[in-house]
């Protein structure tokens, strides 16, 4: 993605947005103004969020719980530079897209990769206004309604947003997006795990063969023991950024926890 990582990021989930509305109709049923109130349904200024932390989730979830057909080492970036997003972008997606598009017109299924990736462009092409930008609505008008709210439709109406719960929100919402849009099956859980450290190990000897090559092209005047030196803390560095994750740690639900949660 491409945006501010600091700036906020004002989501909100719809069933908070349905109660405010439905108490809000109500409220306006027995209540006059002599003018027309305004209800900002937002978490920017009562539990504020920011797009790091959801960035940061969203990779370690998906190498917790991997999806099935994982083709890739899961990763997020926010790049706050145009140049090194449209770099990452090509070099990682689109250029390997046109390469496996290439593959499958001679032996392969005839997937289109590149148009897949062009609709994701679209797609981030759409939200960067709002990526790169914080957003501050003021929220008096939520927090008037919540007071004059009864306790018995605070319970059954909920819209208060200060009680929402980021790590829990989030995880719901990216397993939620694993079962029930990507179809994955908590059952098969196991083998997308192992399929990920299948992926981890492709990736760290495909560097390490990356790092050797470097060496022998850029250091062939150098000694025997140089090169092997360097290529050997090349393999090193590149396992350890395969199969680590030096992020900020995030707290995620066991599914145990999770299927207990949601009846499963």
């Amino acid at each position: 993605m491409c945006g501010s990582s600091s700036a906020k990021a004002d989501i909100i989930p719809v069933d908070i947005v349905s109660n405010l509305m439905i108490v809000a109709a109500a409220h306006r049923t027995y209540t006059k103004y002599e003018s027309i109130p305004v209800i900002h349904c937002c978490s920017g200024a009562l539990n504020p969020v920011q797009w790091h932390f959801i960035v940061n989730f969203i990779e370690r979830f998906f190498r917790a719980y991997p999806l099935n057909e994982c083709y890739r080492i899961p990763s997020t970036h926010f790049h706050s530079s145009r140049f090194l997003f449209e770099f990452n972008f090509y070099m990682k997606h689109m250029g390997p897209a046109y390469l496996i598009d290439l593959l499958n017109a001679f032996w392969g299924p005839k997937i289109r990769l590149t148009r897949i990736y062009q609709k994701v462009l679209r797609l981030v092409e759409t939200l960067h206004y709002f990526t790169a930008r914080g957003w501050d609505f003021d929220s008096k008008g939520l927090l008037e309604l919540w007071e004059t709210t009864s306790d018995e439709d605070k319970k059954i109406f909920n819209f208060d947003v200060r009680q929402l719960d980021w790590d829990s929100y989030l995880f719901d919402y990216l397993m939620g997006v694993k079962r029930y849009v990507v179809k994955d099956r908590l059952e098969e859980l196991p083998k997308a795990r192992r399929n990920l450290s299948w992926l981890k190990l492709y990736a760290t000897i495909f560097n390490a063969i990356i790092w050797w090559i470097s060496v022998r092209i850029f250091a062939r005047q150098r000694s025997r023991r140089y090169r092997w030196f360097s290529g050997s803390i090349g393999f090193l560095l590149t396992y350890i950024w395969s199969n680590y994750n030096f992020r900020p740690p995030v707290r995620l639900k066991s599914l145990e926890e999770y299927k207990q949660r949601t009846n499963f």
